[in-house]
């Protein structure tokens, strides 16, 4: 409950998920439970083989 005189603190308001990332992500975890254990060990192994072109941005620029 607020005191008197308390700021209420501002939230973003909860964002609703896209139908299209629900299907990605429903994708996603068919093909995730389709791999094996050694599957999963070696595509988290080589991911940053794969995304070596992604560079990463401070927030200072």
């Amino acid at each position: 409950m607020k005191k008197p005189g308390e700021k209420t603190k501002r939230t973003l308001p909860s964002g609703r998920r896209s139908a299209c990332a629900d299907a990605s992500l429903r994708g996603e975890i068919d093909r995730v439970s389709r791999m094996t254990v050694e599957e999963r060990i070696t595509e988290a192994l080589t991911m940053g083989s794969r995304f070596v072109a992604l560079k990463p941005t401070s927030a200072k620029d």
